[in-house]
Order: structure tokens, then sequence, then C-alpha cells
């Protein structure tokens, strides 16, 4: 499980979006402690929760698995 990259990809998504950690949770149907664990890498997201995940940010659920650091020339 590449936990990192998904919890990168989650926190970047947050910042373009302008979203919290708190309206996402509210959008994704997670409570708001699941959503920091795994922003922060502490916890691996369940399928299911990275689905909701995507939705709720508006990506691709593939998008959250795939290292954007090199593309974009960042380190989140």
């Amino acid at each position: 499980m590449q936990k990192e990259t998904f919890s990168e990809n989650m926190r970047m998504a947050l910042a373009m979006k302008a979203k919290t950690q708190h309206s996402l949770a509210a959008a994704s149907g997670l409570h708001p402690s699941r959503i920091s664990a795994i922003a922060t890498g502490k916890a691996d997201p369940r399928i299911t929760e990275a689905w909701k995940i995507a939705e709720a940010l508006q990506v691709p659920i593939t998008w959250l698995f795939e290292d954007h650091s090199t593309s974009m020339g960042v380190t989140v």
C-alpha cells in the first residue's frame, strides 16, 4: 500500500480545492478522526474509504494513488 502517496495526494487535492479535512469528512461520510489519520499517513484507507474520498474530492480514485511529486516538481 502506498499510504504516503495517498495521504500526500489527498492533502494536495484538499489544498487545490480549498477544502478542509472537516469538510472532506462531511462530504465523504467518514469520521473526521479517520480523515485525519489517513491524511497524516497514520492509517491506510480501506478501498471503500478511498472511493468515498475520491468522490468527495471529485478526482479519479487512481489519481490518489499515483506519484505526482515528480511530474509537478513539488514535494508535499
